[in-house]
């Protein structure tokens, strides 16, 4: 089904399925306000899942897709989006984006607002766009695939911890980290072209945006192209100022890291790499990561570019 028809489906039913991560108690708070938003802008919720259990979601959103939800709303962070693309993926179904999380890198690269009564504008009144994903093995992926301090920060920083002080627990795991964060020898395959770096970090990136910071300002989520940023080894202290200034989503944060583009690529390293997936761990290097193009329906605002 073409975009601008799914898109008069789900105008004229005004009707959709909403599905949020309610593992923490904000979650629980933001499933309850949601309601009330969706409801008041006169959208039908004709399913409801508060899920606790991260693990559910993926069946959880499959199963209201096998049912014939056109629109499913799904309230959570990159972790979650990424935890439910699969269901998605290449099916005439349109994902609406709740961003509840912490970074909501995905959300940004849509132009999707963060404040909960703007992001139920887009539902509302926002149109329908077929955006590439990124895929490891038989998963899909939205935003990034991360090897190296990242994935450390991002396994070591606990839910408490962002709960309590937000964006500010990576800089505190991450600060720690750094001092005993050792740089590892990556190869990558790219395009049928073997690259070797000495490094602390590996980026691959469907879209533009990595927790606050923009990794490359042409990337898009609908060129077809992954973008892999890699970081050099760097002393302590200008790792840690680098580490600062992507916190605090500073642009400069990563224009001088070495940056490649690339349809498909393959990712080893020496030592072997635990890989995160929008921060979720999802095994250890080698893996193969490719582009898919054109892979997701979803919701952005009304006056996107693109």
């Amino acid at each position: 089904m073409r975009t601008d028809e799914l898109e008069q489906v789900i105008r004229e039913a005004r009707a959709a399925a909403l599905v949020v991560n309610t593992c923490s108690q904000r979650g629980e708070r933001l499933f309850v306000r949601a309601r009330h938003e969706l409801a008041r802008r006169g959208i039908t919720l004709t399913a409801l899942a508060r899920v606790q259990h991260p693990s559910l979601l993926p069946d959880i959103v499959d199963g209201m897709i096998n049912d014939g939800h056109r629109l499913v709303i799904v309230g959570g962070g990159d972790g979650t989006i990424s935890t439910v693309v699969d269901a998605f993926a290449f099916r005439d179904a349109v994902l609406g984006l709740l961003p509840f999380g912490t970074g909501n890198s995905f959300a940004q690269t849509l132009g999707v607002p963060l404040a909960l009564p703007e992001a139920v504008d887009v539902i509302e009144h926002g149109r329908v766009v077929r955006v590439d994903l990124g895929r490891v093995g038989a998963h899909y992926f939205a935003n990034t695939v991360e090897i190296g301090l990242s994935t450390e920060v991002a396994r070591t920083t606990t839910e408490p911890l962002k709960r309590l002080v937000g964006n500010l627990a990576y800089l505190l795991v991450g600060a720690m980290t750094l001092w005993r964060h050792r740089p590892f020898r990556c190869t990558m395959v790219v395009d049928g072209s073997t690259q070797t770096y000495d490094t602390h970090e590996v980026i691959v990136a469907n879209g533009r945006i990595f927790g606050r910071t923009v990794l490359h300002q042409e990337a898009t989520v609908e060129d077809r192209l992954l973008t892999i940023s890699v970081m050099e080894p760097l002393d302590r202290l200008r790792h840690a100022w680098l580490w600062l200034r992507f916190i605090l989503g500073r642009p400069s944060a990563f224009a001088r890291v070495p940056q490649i583009t690339a349809q498909e690529l393959v990712l080893a390293a020496d030592p072997p790499q635990a890989v995160t997936m929008d921060g979720e761990l999802i095994g250890a290097t080698p893996m193969q990561i490719r582009v898919a193009p054109e892979a997701l329906n979803v919701l952005v605002p009304a006056h996107a570019a693109g």
